[in-house]
Parts: structure tokens; sequence; C-alpha cells
């Protein structure tokens, strides 16, 4: 609803989900904004994005397009990613759950192969893994407050944190990402990182700059 109230508006508009019902919900709309050009996919984000919408943006066609990646879990693919970032056409807003990431670690074990594999697809990079589960390690911070890379465990890791390490993953495949933003539920709990990736550096400074009046309404708000 938003996007498609947004003055200007967009060119057309590209709306994917796995649920049919959803997707019968989002097919509705074309008769409340017919003034817009709506295509709807049902089915995997990761196939239709690269398969379907990618090839239609290539760099020579001048088109460019903001992706909006808001999985309900771990479901969109390092790869994706990579296809979106190498366009050149493409900017993302991507929801990371960082939830996601730490039910899928034990707590008394290092990770099964199966999970490694699964948080690699999503992250890219599963280097870190062996930092936080070391034997009798516990959150060291620096002078600045912030968790050192050395003393992490999976009983304390932060969740801002593996925001920081998905954004970091983020800047090798586009020149400029805004930093995270915790999206906490009713317990303070952190359930998804948002972040943008961009090719345009004034938009990751417009970015951060909503993020940082976001934290101080939420802190004004507690």
């Amino acid at each position: 609803m938003r996007a498609l109230q947004t003055e200007p508006q967009f060119d057309g508009y590209w709306f994917i989900d796995v649920s049919s019902r959803r997707v019968e919900r989002v097919q509705e709309l074309r008769e409340e904004f017919p003034g817009c050009v709506i295509d709807v996919h049902l089915g995997d984000c990761n196939e239709i994005l690269c398969q379907i919408v990618v090839p239609k943006l290539p760099y020579f066609s001048k088109q460019r397009a903001f992706v909006f990646l808001d999985p309900y879990g771990l479901q969109v693919d390092w790869e994706t990613v990579r296809e979106l970032a190498d366009t050149k056409t493409c900017d993302i807003f991507v929801n990371f759950s960082v939830m996601g990431v730490t039910r899928l670690l034990p707590r008394n074990q290092t990770p099964m192969p199966e999970v490694i594999e699964q948080l690699n697809k999503v992250m890219g990079s599963t280097d870190w893994i062996t930092q936080i589960y070391r034997e009798h390690s516990e959150i060291q911070l620096d002078l600045f407050g912030n968790p050192t890379e050395t003393g992490l465990s999976r009983e304390t890791i932060p969740a801002e944190w593996l925001a920081s390490l998905y954004t970091e993953q983020l800047k090798s495949l586009f020149p400029h990402v805004s930093r995270p933003v915790l999206m906490r539920n009713s317990t303070n709990s952190a359930l998804y990182a948002l972040c943008l990736a961009s090719h345009n550096q004034a938009a990751t400074k417009i970015t951060n700059d909503i993020f940082k009046k976001y934290e101080r309404l939420r802190n004004s708000q507690r």
C-alpha cells in the first residue's frame, strides 16, 4: 500500500509472495489502483527475482529499481542479493532476520553442517561461527562499548553484532550501505535488522538520518 501510494508513482510494481492467500489480496489492489502497472507473482522470490525481474533491468536500459526484501525468516539467498547488486540498477532495502539466525545456532555444541550450509546460503559467509563457540568465552567491549570479535559466545551474542556482520557482507556487493537499525518486538527482543544497500551515496545518508529519528522516537517511548 505504501509503495502504491507513493508520489510520484513508480513506472511499475512487482509483488512476490509464496502465500497464495496473500497473492490474491495483492491482486485485488489492481482495482483500487487502476493507474498503476502491477505485476503479481506467486512463488519463491529468489527464483522470480533472478529469472524474471533482473533480466528486465540491464544496466544499459537506464532503468532503476528499488527492491524491498522482507522475508518471513531466512528465505532470501545471498546469491539473489548478489545478482541484484550486479545489475547496478537495483538498490535494496532488506529486513534481515537476526532472530532466524540465533534460532539456528545450538547452545551447547557447534552447528551441524546443514545449519552452517543454510547460514552460508543466506549470509554469504560463516567464518564468524568459530568465534562464538570458543570455550569459556565472554562478551568483551572495546572503548566505545562495542563487542569485540574475541570473547563472543552463543549465550550472549548481540543482535547488533549479527546485524553488522550482514551489512559488512553487503559492502562487498554494494558501494554504499546504511548502518542497520534493529526492529524489536514488545519485549524489546530484536527480530530483524533493516538496512539499505545502494549505488547512491546520498540514499544511504538519507536512510541513516531516518533511522536516527526512528531510534530517538523509540527511545523516548520506553
